[in-house]
């Protein structure tokens, strides 16, 4: 859902593949347009691939933004939560939004539901973080979006 996508591969391409022991490919051609997204505990595989600055001064094209309406879900005791949330660390990805939508005069469409007390994997059963409470509600969260949004 990233709107920069092919030029985060670039960048990350040019300035942090050396770190990773796997390809980076390119996006396909042709890829689907989204008409919304809903990113459970989402970070992993994700960060360094865009610049965390949230600097006034920094390049718009290296800040997150989605191309559709975004619904973030994640626990507050999972570690990626601090990219997603401004309320649980530095909030770097909504903080982007944020800017983009202004600079662009969009409208921010990230939205961010953190589950207090859930872990990554918080809806998996057979996950050692696994917590009912979280799932039920990010199930409801979930449908409310699917029935409201497509």
């Amino acid at each position: 859902l990233h709107w920069q996508i092919d030029h985060a591969i670039t960048y990350f391409r040019d300035n942090k593949a050396d770190e990773v022991d796997f390809p980076i490919v390119d996006v396909k051609p042709g890829r689907p347009e989204f008409q919304m997204g809903i990113a459970y505990y989402p970070g992993c595989g994700f960060d360094g691939l865009i610049p965390l600055s949230t600097s006034n001064n920094a390049a718009i094209e290296n800040k997150f933004s989605a191309t559709a309406p975004l619904t973030v879900l994640h626990g507050s005791a999972d570690s990626l939560v601090t990219h997603c949330s401004t309320q649980y660390g530095t909030g770097a990805r909504q903080i982007h939004s944020k800017q983009v939508a202004g600079m662009l005069s969009i409208s921010d469409i990230y939205q961010v539901t953190v589950y207090s007390g859930a872990h990554h994997s918080f809806d998996s059963a057979s996950s050692t973080g696994a917590d009912a409470t979280a799932r039920d509600a990010a199930l409801k969260v979930t449908l409310a979006k699917l029935a409201t949004q497509l």
